[in-house]
């Protein structure tokens, strides 16, 4: 009869683990397992030893599965999108060419408000046709006779 309730506590046992046998299953430092049990990613009991190898596992699953997602969203580089579909959008380097000057000086034009552009997605973007009217205009000024 005694054999039953050994072997229940064996496994139960089995069933928690250490704070160092956590840290090797999550593949941390053993510092780093206290921080995560007060941070509420994991809890403990008041008995030795404190951890459940299950939760642990779990909370290993989904930090490595986090991990890959940030990796992959990483690998994929986004490439910039324009503000709209309806117009010629250019980039600053684009811009740059068009007018005949740097993309430095292109980009420091816009933030003067001297050459209209819009901000989307992280990236200056510019219309040809209002790069076109803004080089008529330069153009004429040049040109004008006082």
């Amino acid at each position: 009869m005694q054999s039953g309730p050994a072997v229940t506590t064996v496994r139960a046992m089995a069933d928690w683990i250490t704070v160092r046998e956590a840290a090797q299953v999550l593949g941390v430092h053993i510092s780093a397992v206290p921080k995560m049990i007060r941070r509420g990613d994991l809890t403990k009991r008041a008995k030795r030893p404190v951890l459940d190898r299950g939760e642990v596992i779990a909370y290993r699953n989904a930090r490595l599965a986090a991990q890959e997602a940030l990796a992959s969203e990483r690998e994929r580089p986004q490439q910039p999108k324009p503000p709209d579909l309806e117009h010629d959008w250019l980039s600053a380097d684009a811009a740059a060419a068009v007018m005949g000057v740097t993309r430095v000086a292109v980009n420091a034009r816009a933030r003067r408000g001297r050459v209209p552009s819009v901000l989307s997605g992280g990236r200056r973007w510019y219309r040809r046709d209002h790069l076109e009217l803004v080089m008529r205009a330069q153009a004429a000024k040049r040109n004008r006779v006082p």
